[in-house]
């Protein structure tokens, strides 16, 4: 009899030893969870953080772009319009040319 008590305290004994590992596995493995979801959840939160920054970022280039493509049509638009105001200036300077009477100079003095 006092073997078979001795097999079942052993028995009770292993038990409680490997429900304590267990619960102690339970634990860490539930550690590891909650650290690895909380890491992916800052990492998310970082990566929210940067798309909307590269959103904001892409917005302001489009705006810029968009004041750039404006300010060069203004600037082509300028050119065109003074060189169609060159060429009219020229076109009055050659009317101009060919309405004043050209003089010939007078020959020189001679020296005595």
């Amino acid at each position: 009899m006092r073997n078979e008590v001795r097999t079942w305290r052993n028995i009770g004994l292993a038990f409680a030893i490997s429900f304590f590992a267990l619960t102690l596995t339970l634990l860490s493995f539930g550690a590891n969870v909650f650290r690895q979801t909380s890491d992916l959840t800052n990492e998310i939160n970082h990566t929210r953080s940067t798309l909307e920054n590269l959103d904001s970022t892409d917005k302001q280039s489009q705006r810029e772009i968009n004041l750039l493509r404006s300010t060069l049509e203004n600037l082509d638009s300028a050119g065109k319009q003074s060189q169609r105001e060159i060429q009219q200036l020229k076109e009055r300077v050659a009317v101009l040319e060919k309405s004043i009477p050209r003089k010939t100079t007078p020959s020189e003095p001679k020296k005595k």
